[in-house]
């Protein structure tokens, strides 16, 4: 019984201890990422940065509050769009005009889309539908497959494929791109 007595102020010591050891400080706290942090560090928007980048637009994505339905890597390749060298091939202009149109000038979580129009931030409107067989909400008929990604400016939903082509023609020997339309 006496090999007990020192226990219970062991114990207490030990959880006043774990207390404040777990409790968090100032400095302890990591930042959230804005979305061009986010973007670049995640090897699936690989062509999506590339884009930003080009066209001028990550100092804006890494202030400001946007919502962006950010189109993963395999999005791209539905447009046949594999490498950022296709997309360094564009006009500068319609990269942006591109960018912008995947782009809310405000934060919007996936709960709070509702069916109907949105303006994005290239003054275009996106169609906000549902999918009857999946109860799902569609962007331009395309599927926001992981939603609410919380950054520090604003909300990501990840979409299955980009909003809007990036205007091609095929050839036997390479791809000709055009300008985007407003």
């Amino acid at each position: 019984m006496e090999r007990y007595i020192y226990a219970k102020p062991c114990l207490l010591i030990g959880l006043v201890s774990l207390l404040f050891a777990c409790r968090e400080r100032e400095k302890d706290i990591v930042a959230a990422k804005s979305i061009i942090e986010v973007v670049s560090s995640n090897s699936e928007f690989s062509l999506l940065h590339s884009a930003i980048l080009y066209s001028g637009m990550s100092d804006s994505l890494s202030r400001g509050t946007f919502t962006m339905f950010a189109p993963s890597d395999e999005a791209f390749e539905k447009i046949n769009v594999r490498n950022a060298s296709t997309i360094k091939t564009l006009p500068k202009d319609s990269v942006k005009k591109f960018v912008k149109h995947h782009l809310l000038p405000r934060k919007v979580s996936y709960t709070q889309l509702t069916t109907g129009q949105l303006k994005n931030l290239s003054n275009g409107m996106l169609l906000v539908t549902k999918d009857a067989d999946e109860d799902r909400l569609l962007i331009n008929r395309n599927r926001v497959i992981i939603p609410d990604i919380n950054v520090s400016n604003g909300l990501i939903q990840v979409i299955d494929s980009v909003l809007v082509k990036l205007m091609y023609l095929f050839s036997s020997r390479h791809l000709r791109f055009g300008r985007l339309k407003d």
